[in-house]
């Protein structure tokens, strides 16, 4: 007869107050460095990559560094968010990969919108 455990209780909450600056700039570290580091789950690496793709009101070369490390990602969908933010952003160290992304049999909505943000980057603006 199977026994039944109690579930087990949610990690504890913690509740952070202070100037709301200092807050997204600890934010952005902290997803950066899960981002940097080679996570053997394919998840937590996606999740990290996506989440940097958020943090574009934040950029910084750590943020693009993080990003330009994930474009040789074994995993397809995290080099495919790693492309599009970088593309978002306008760096131009994604079009290498954007090339070799678009030039897959099948081309996800991702890197379809990484190459629009790409191409919209490329075009000269018109004076107002």
């Amino acid at each position: 007869m199977a026994t039944m455990t109690a579930p087990s209780a949610p990690p504890p909450l913690h509740l952070v107050l202070g100037d709301e600056e200092l807050l997204v700039e600890r934010a952005v570290r902290a997803v950066v460095g899960a981002a940097r580091a080679t996570d053997p789950d394919v998840e937590v690496r996606r999740q990290a990559t996506s989440g940097l793709g958020g943090f574009d009101r934040e950029d910084s070369e750590e943020l693009r560094l993080a990003l330009v490390a994930r474009l040789d990602d074994t995993d397809t969908e995290t080099r495919e968010e790693a492309i599009f933010a970088l593309a978002q952003l306008g760096d131009d160290r994604v079009d290498a990969a954007l090339r070799v992304a678009l030039d897959e049999p099948e081309t996800s909505e991702l890197i379809e919108m990484a190459a629009m943000a790409a191409e919209n980057r490329r075009r000269p603006r018109r004076p107002n």
